[in-house]
């Protein structure tokens, strides 16, 4: 039985298992869109590190705080590792207007109101490794997000949208347009995913690619509502996927910035 299917309604209650706040992908955002990118350097926040520690990506920081304090504009941040659960929000990540070139990389969501909310967004956007275990795995009215090597167990909810939002020049803060075409228009790519739903959308101005991906009934996952955790049992008939390595160039450009998507680093799902 997947979670959640028995829980009582989350009453807009949250609980993360790292000492963060949900800005904490807006922070992501703001860095690898910052100026000198060039001159950027990467750092890496994990559940199971050390503030003492160089903050790399072996040797990870424990907190959010902790990355605030050290990076500089430019540099980058990876929160790896975020569990989150009960949320009777908007969303368990809520990736609100401006989140282009953004990564959401090797979290695991369950009992959300949903598990992803990409709210008029431009991409690039990577949606890597990631299990999203609750009814509704991602709503979206964005375009150009790159879903790869992820297990989401939740419907899809995409829809337009008429607000114009900015377009800002590649790895910068730098407008470079204001797009009028509706977002939620499509352009999304899917590769090496394990999902129980569609994610189809049929109004999308510009067609999504769906390649290698593994269609496994929702009756067939079996999640723990108390820690996240979740088997999959596919159907003896069901045959998977070779789920071969992706890389950037895979996923295409955009469809209205000349920017290439971060290269994926969990490209492949759990099983």
């Amino acid at each position: 039985m997947p979670v959640g299917q028995n829980a009582k309604k989350a009453e807009a209650n949250f609980f993360c298992e790292l000492p963060i706040q949900m800005f904490m992908v807006g922070i992501v955002a703001a860095w690898v869109l910052a100026p000198s990118y060039a001159l950027a350097r990467e750092y890496f926040v994990s559940p199971v590190g050390d503030d003492v520690a160089e903050g790399s990506s072996a040797k990870p920081w424990r907190t959010i705080q902790r990355a605030a304090d050290v990076a500089q504009p430019g540099d980058v941040v990876t929160i790896r590792g975020n569990r989150i659960h009960h949320n009777g929000g908007l969303a368990g990540i809520w990736l609100d207007w401006m989140a282009q070139g953004t990564r959401v990389s090797g979290n695991t969501l369950w009992l959300n109101k949903c598990d992803l909310f990409f709210e008029v967004d431009h991409g690039p956007i990577l949606v890597e490794g990631n299990t999203c275990l609750s009814s509704v795995a991602a709503r979206t009215c964005s375009q150009s997000i790159a879903y790869v090597g992820n297990r989401m167990w939740g419907r899809f909810v995409t829809f337009n949208e008429q607000r114009c939002t900015p377009v800002f020049k590649p790895h910068s803060v730098t407008l470079d347009s204001i797009d009028r075409v509706p977002c939620g228009s499509g352009g999304h790519v899917f590769i090496n995913n394990v999902l129980a739903h569609d994610p189809h959308f049929p109004k999308e101005l510009f067609p999504s690619r769906f390649e290698d991906n593994w269609m496994i009934p929702a009756e067939c996952w079996k999640g723990n509502e108390m820690t996240g955790e979740c088997e999959i049992t596919p159907p003896a008939v069901s045959k998977r996927p070779d789920f071969k390595p992706v890389d950037a160039k895979r996923f295409g450009k955009p469809i209205f910035v000349d920017q290439e998507f971060p290269e994926p680093m969990l490209c492949k799902p759990r099983l």
